[in-house]
């Protein structure tokens, strides 16, 4: 094959790679025999006899396809989705940098809005949130388009890995690792959402689970200096982890806010609250977490049980709410609760309203240190 195989679409490529598959096959072999020495070349008929033994004393050179690009830095390709609101893109913001730090080049690839801007200090390559039926027409022409892209960026890069980051992988994806066979895949799943399709992770040469890692609030490595302050400044990150930010909860926790005082809330740019909702508290958004965490002035937290929120959290000693939804598995539930029985943070499943004021109401009485609740 010539060395032009990038200008090829993922579709012509795949069906030179399986015609190259299927020229190497002993059938088509002694169908061109057939053909030639009874049609194309009958003077050959003779040799026939000769020639068919000698199909299976001569073995033939395969004809191959060079799909694998050796220019260049291991490259991994890193797919974040919208799926799961910013929190899938964050993820893959640090896990970009580590590999950066490792001497890999890394390409992101993400289908989430959000992520052209926190990604924006890598080679970033955007598609098209899928479920924005405003601009997706068909599935069909989107996942053409995901595979396209996909296909693009192994042939003009030397990929030797790619880690999809999301609920369920997008058949584009899917369809890339039948082409392109040698890279290598992982499914970077949290340990409190774990894939449940058994066919999807048989697609897949590893699964790397992300697991919680909650630092000693009482011993925290940067130690928070303004925690007395009133009002207090609020990270109400509910809905972090969802596609438009819409969380269960949200509106009966701004009630009780607003009941108290004129707390600031800090929230993220992609969480779908009306501004009637918030007002009038002062409002702070966040287009990403990086950084800010460590940073921002927060008395305390009302967030899911995502990884990156609370190792953050427990590394500056701010009182945590985790919110868990029902999918939240047993081991992991058990773990969070471990940690709130000694710790200042509480944990609740699925709650209703009336469970979430109740909670709230003790971090918003005290100053450092409120007493842990938990259902």
């Amino acid at each position: 094959m010539k060395s032009n195989n990038g200008k090829f679409s993922a579709n012509e490529y795949s069906a030179q790679r399986e015609l190259a598959r299927i020229r190497n096959t002993f059938s088509f072999r002694f169908g061109v025999l057939v053909t030639e020495s009874f049609v194309r070349k009958p003077w050959l008929f003779l040799l026939f006899p000769f020639r068919f033994v000698g199909l299976f004393l001569h073995k033939s050179v395969p004809q191959t396809i060079e799909y694998k690009n050796k220019n260049g830095a291991e490259t991994y390709i890193l797919f974040s989705t919208s799926e799961e609101g910013i929190a899938s893109v964050e993820r893959a913001l640090h896990r970009g940098n580590e590999l950066k730090e490792q001497g890999f080049d890394v390409v992101q690839v993400c289908s989430s809005k959000q992520g052209s801007i926190i990604l924006e200090n890598f080679n970033l390559y955007s598609l098209t949130d899928p479920k924005n039926k405003t601009a997706v027409k068909s599935t069909t022409d989107w996942n053409e388009t995901c595979l396209n892209f996909l296909h693009q960026i192994v042939m003009g890069n030397n990929v030797t890995t790619l880690e999809f980051d999301g609920p369920y992988p997008y058949r584009g994806l899917l369809n890339l690792v039948k082409i392109h066979p040698h890279i290598k895949t992982v499914w970077r799943r949290l340990s409190s959402k774990p894939p449940t399709n058994s066919d999807h992770q048989k697609m897949f040469d590893s699964i790397d689970y992300i697991d919680l890692n909650i630092n000693d609030f009482t011993r925290p490595k940067i130690p928070v200096v303004f925690g007395n302050e009133e009002p207090k400044s609020i990270l109400m990150a509910l809905g972090y982890d969802q596609r438009e930010g819409i969380a269960k909860g949200t509106n009966a926790i701004l009630q009780q806010l607003k009941q108290q005082g004129r707390h600031q809330i800090i929230v993220y740019n992609h969480l779908q609250i009306s501004n009637k909702a918030l007002s009038p508290l002062p409002v702070v958004k966040w287009v990403s977490s990086s950084n800010k965490l460590l940073n921002e002035n927060i008395q305390f937290a009302v967030v899911p049980p995502e990884p990156f929120l609370l190792d953050c959290l427990s590394k500056r000693g701010i009182p945590t709410i985790v919110v868990c939804q029902k999918h939240v598995p047993l081991p992991i539930l058990t773990e969070l609760r471990t940690h709130g029985f000694t710790q200042p943070m509480s944990v609740l499943f699925d709650p209703d309203n009336d469970e979430l004021r109740i909670a709230i109401e003790p971090y918003l009485k005290s100053k450092l240190n409120p007493p842990t609740f938990i259902h």
